[in-house]
């Protein structure tokens, strides 16, 4: 009899921290639409994670579907801008490959996130738990969240 075997580690996850927006500019820099509190916490990182996001033809104001595999890039330059950041990043040299790249995700490894605070989470921590009324009846599960202004 073989000894039981360990289970398998969890697989890594990403975190959806935001997308490229329009380009910045002729030389390949690109406004990078941030979706943290503080548009300014991918500036810790100087490598990032991107995917492809396709958008939906029959619906052109909905938002884009994630499609592809992460990959890891480096991050050549970036700083606040906005509300929000420009960056140049590694592959994208001028406005037409800044033009392509709109629409891509940006994430991160959730393990290389901080900790959250007491009483403080990311949302990404919140897809798939049970979503319950006052009384604790279960009325669903939290398929995603949606930012919209004063009422998240």
């Amino acid at each position: 009899m073989q000894p039981p075997r360990p289970p398998a580690p969890a697989p890594e996850r990403w975190v959806v921290m935001g997308r490229i927006g329009v380009p910045f500019g002729v030389q390949g820099w690109v406004r990078i639409q941030t979706y943290s509190e503080d548009p300014e916490t991918l500036l810790d990182f100087d490598r990032w994670w991107v995917r492809s996001a396709q958008r939906n033809a029959l619906r052109p104001g909905a938002p884009p579907v994630a499609s592809g595999d992460w990959r890891e890039i480096e991050v050549l330059e970036a700083q606040g801008h906005g509300g929000g950041l420009i960056a140049q990043i590694e592959g994208i040299n001028d406005r037409d490959q800044a033009m392509k790249a709109r629409g891509t995700e940006v994430g991160l490894l959730r393990s290389e996130l901080p900790e959250p605070e007491q009483n403080e989470f990311y949302w990404d921590d919140l897809i798939g738990i049970d979503a319950v009324d006052p009384r604790g009846i279960k009325v669903g599960v939290v398929s995603g969240l949606l930012e919209a202004g004063a009422h998240d």
